[in-house]
């Protein structure tokens, strides 16, 4: 690499250092330095010219020749024969060649260093915009094959969603929505509430996992910011500072028949699992979920009506006993509670039976379900989310309302 110097003033304070040192070892030791046939003053501008180049060359010459008529004044010579003399005269021809022909030779080659220097700084510039563009198309092919990815694993997961969600009744349809939405979240603490016709309660129908804050019953007040908010806009819903302590994490809406009939709640969730992908994929199992229960409860109405008593919503007993198995099973999967009441009529006067379940629904939750066996006459009540040891509360509402009202007789009427 060819050194190069941009300040002209460094160079003659370098020039007049060289010479100055010189001066002082020559005429300190009286040396007589220049008179020797290798003049030091040759190497002097030679060197100097090919460092800096022509013009500080021919500065260095003119030092050269000033330093001679100082040492010619101060050793008391004839300063005139001192460039008139034959032998004074080559030595300064000799010493303008050197100065001229370095000073060329140097200024050449720092020309043309400077121009493959500049050369090879466009080649450096053109090499790292070619590698930025590189590193660029690197980065967009590892993206689109992230997408590509995540495009066959997201199909793979509706896919997956699909062949959960598609079961026959409105209950399997629940438990399945429920597994896939903890596996997403990869939590244990969420459960389904059903929706009363006030909008102000929310009943327990399906819960994973224990929580104190996933009770059996959930009151909707005006200060609950978060369920205000989800029934107001009718999407999932996540809580912020605003919101209560004690408020769950996530919320969602189950809206068929154009109501929210059903919400979701996830009482603690990671909040770095709460990406845009999972919240999307969230909103769809809530929509599909909600299809599937709507279609389900359509295509098993038919069904269903054949284990009812025409014009009503109460079982026989073989209907009464399929929706006792249903819950037994949920209730060992979800480890959710439930009891059974059974309540003789013997003694009760008679009343039809649409007027007894008009009757008896003031006193029991909309997902309760009722069974008669005439044979008894016996009512049988299945109370889902009632621990056994509660059981006593609603048995005593019911008899008082039995009482009021008197019994039944099973008539069409």
């Amino acid at each position: 690499m060819i050194y190069t110097q941009t300040r002209t003033r460094q160079k003659i304070i370098e020039l007049l250092v060289v010479f100055s040192v010189f001066g002082i070892v020559d005429q300190y030791w009286n040396l007589q330095l220049i008179d020797r046939a290798l003049n030091p003053l040759f190497f002097i501008t030679m060197l100097v010219a090919l460092r800096y180049g022509l013009y500080i060359g021919l500065l260095s010459f003119i030092l050269s020749v000033g330093y001679h008529v100082i040492d010619v004044m101060l050793g008391g010579g004839d300063l005139f024969l001192a460039f008139y003399d034959g032998r004074e005269q080559v030595w300064l021809f000799f010493n303008l060649i050197i100065a001229f022909a370095c000073g060329l030779f140097s200024t050449s080659w720092q020309e043309r260093y400077e121009s493959l220097r500049y050369r090879n700084d466009e080649l450096l510039d053109d090499n790292k915009e070619l590698k930025d563009a590189v590193n660029l198309l690197e980065d967009s092919q590892r993206v689109m094959e992230e997408k590509m990815l995540e495009s066959k694993h997201s199909l793979s997961r509706v896919l997956h969603i699909a062949k959960a969600l598609d079961q026959p009744t409105p209950e399997l349809i629940r438990n399945e929505a429920i597994t896939l939405i903890s596996d997403l979240f990869e939590t244990n603490e969420l459960a389904l509430y059903h929706v009363n016709a006030s909008k102000e309660t929310l009943r327990l129908r399906i819960r994973k996992g224990t929580s104190t804050k996933l009770p059996q019953t959930l009151f909707v007040e005006e200060g609950s910011s978060i369920y205000k908010r989800l029934f107001q806009t009718k999407s999932i819903t996540i809580r912020t500072v605003q919101d209560e302590h004690d408020s769950p994490t996530v919320v969602g809406p189950l809206i068929y028949d154009n109501e929210i009939q059903e919400v979701l709640v996830i009482d603690h969730v990671q909040f770095e699992r709460l990406t845009s992908y999972e919240v999307q994929v969230l909103s769809l199992i809530l929509e599909w979920t909600s299809s599937r229960i709507r279609r389900a409860t359509e295509w098993g109405q038919k069904e269903e009506e054949t284990y009812k008593f025409k014009g009503t919503s109460v079982y026989n007993v073989e209907g009464f006993k399929r929706q006792v198995e249903l819950q037994q099973k949920r209730g060992q999967q979800f480890d959710l509670p439930f009891s059974l009441l059974k309540i003789n009529l013997s003694g009760y006067s008679e009343i039809p039976l649409t007027e007894m379940e008009l009757n008896l629904k003031s006193c029991l939750r909309e997902i309760d379900v009722i069974g008669y066996d005439p044979n008894g006459p016996t009512l049988h009540f299945l109370l889902p989310g009632t621990a056994p040891d509660q059981k006593a509360i609603v048995e005593s509402r019911i008899r008082e309302a039995l009482q009021r009202r008197g019994g039944l007789h099973v008539y069409e009427s």
